[in-house]
């Protein structure tokens, strides 16, 4: 974002390595003697299982994996309860607890991310990217995205393209 505020707790299963280990991210704004933005820094923190069981850890593993796989599809929390075999409220008490956010937000931050990624290595018109990223429509994908990131989505493709 161009606020100049940072943007923490941000949850990724794709950090800068790029391992599998599901992240924590904070991003720090730089700012210049003068006042200007010229940069940003990223910290990330691997998250524990000490706070739960290692049963639970390794469901919301799966849950996590199965909603980066599942993307374009509708990922209600019932169905992701399902998936653990826990019901609706110990599911959203277990993933708030391992993860630090909702459900609903985990997923807007993966489809965000995805679609992040699609804009920068690829040439996939948006109204593609908005269904294989699970929005509703290119619309709602360009209010979401702009709400997220601060600029549209063609704005982020032109100023992160890498190919």
């Amino acid at each position: 974002r161009k606020t100049g505020r940072p943007v923490l707790n941000r949850i990724t299963t794709f950090p800068a390595d790029r391992s599998k280990n599901l992240m924590i991210s904070n991003l720090y704004p730089i700012f210049s003697a003068n006042g200007h933005l010229i940069g940003t820094a990223h910290a990330y923190t691997v998250t524990s299982e000490s706070s739960i069981d290692e049963i639970h850890f390794s469901k919301m593993r799966f849950v996590s994996d199965y909603i980066a796989g599942h993307l374009s599809e509708n990922l209600s929390i019932k169905r992701l309860a399902e998936l653990t075999n826990l019901s609706v409220s110990a599911f959203k008490r277990i993933f708030n607890n391992v993860f630090g956010a909702s459900p609903g937000g985990y997923v807007l931050n993966a489809r965000i991310n995805q679609a992040r990624t699609l804009l920068e290595t690829s040439s996939t018109l948006l109204p593609d990217i908005a269904q294989e990223c699970g929005f509703f429509d290119q619309s709602h994908f360009t209010r979401t995205f702009k709400k997220e990131r601060g600029i549209t989505p063609s704005e982020y493709r032109r100023q992160h393209r890498k190919c």
